[in-house]
């Protein structure tokens, strides 16, 4: 699952070459997340969208890339916590 969170449709990267990888790789998924404008995706912020997919899917060992600002960061790992994932799993890099 690859969730990419951005505040317009316009910062979007790759939109078209990620939307080709899943027609091309079985089971990849892109969501793309708009925090400011309706458009191509979801609307808001990252959050609910692994929330989401965490609660409604069999998910085998997972290990989550957190890439981002400090305050999505902060309260990504929190949440993935929260949901009995250990630091072990998460792996961050923070920008800004």
């Amino acid at each position: 699952y690859l969730i990419f969170g951005t505040r317009t449709q316009e910062d979007l990267l790759f939109f078209n070459e990620m939307n080709a990888l899943v027609e091309e790789i079985p089971n990849f998924s892109y969501t793309p997340v708009l925090s400011r404008e309706k458009g191509d995706g979801k609307m808001g912020y990252v959050h609910k969208q692994y929330i989401e997919i965490i609660k409604n899917t069999k998910l085998n060992s997972p290990i989550f890339y957190l890439c981002g600002w400090r305050d999505m960061i902060k309260e990504a790992r929190t949440n993935l916590k929260e949901l009995g994932y250990d630091s072990k799993s998460i792996k961050l890099e923070i920008y800004g």
